[in-house]
Order: structure tokens, then sequence, then C-alpha cells
């Protein structure tokens, strides 16, 4: 299901960007800009989109497929043509779910 918000929280942080559909049962290839492409499943919940329309997802179901690929699918995708929507979109989540950082980073 797709989380409603009136709009975005102000900080969010790219971690990914939506690639391709993945099969036919609504699953998403994400390419993640994170250190780690393991890193992106810390977080059950996505922002997704582009420019300055946003929506909030709940990750159904996620894991690492490559060394620079995850698949996922979010809560309310159920087949392919669902996903094919989301092809080109962001991935992020909001600046305060990410861990701290060390003074010298």
């Amino acid at each position: 299901m797709v989380l409603q918000a009136l709009k975005p929280p102000e900080k969010l942080v790219a971690m990914g960007r939506i690639t391709a559909p993945f099969g036919v049962k609504g699953w998403v290839k994400v390419q993640p800009l994170t250190a780690a492409a393991k890193n992106l499943l810390d977080y059950p919940r996505w922002w997704v989109g582009r420019g300055a329309d946003w929506q909030e997802y709940e990750i159904v179901e996620a894991r690492v497929q490559s060394v620079n690929t995850v698949v996922a699918r979010l809560a309310g995708c159920e087949e392919r043509e669902a996903a094919v929507r989301f092809r080109g979109a962001e991935v992020a989540v909001p600046r305060s779910q990410l861990p701290q950082t060390r003074p010298d980073e």
C-alpha cells in the first residue's frame, strides 16, 4: 500500500534509482547508490519519485540480486505493468533515518 503524506520530508537523500521491472509479479530492479547494495535493505519504507512528485511506499520484500542490484516489491505493486511506471524513479529516505556520522566523516 502507498503510505499517504501531504508532502515528502524536506531532506530526502537519494539511495538508488529504479531501472526496470523484475519478473511478472510487480518487483522492480534498483541500482543502489549506497556503499554496499545491502544497505538499502535497512529501510522498510522508501520515498519513490521524480522531481516534485514523491510518494512513500512500504517495502513488502527485497533482496540483493547481484553486487550492484537490489530487487524489491513495493506495497500495492502486484504485476509487471504496475512496476513499469516506476522505471527511472529515484529511491530516497529522509536524512533523519540515516545513521549518525562520526566527527571525522
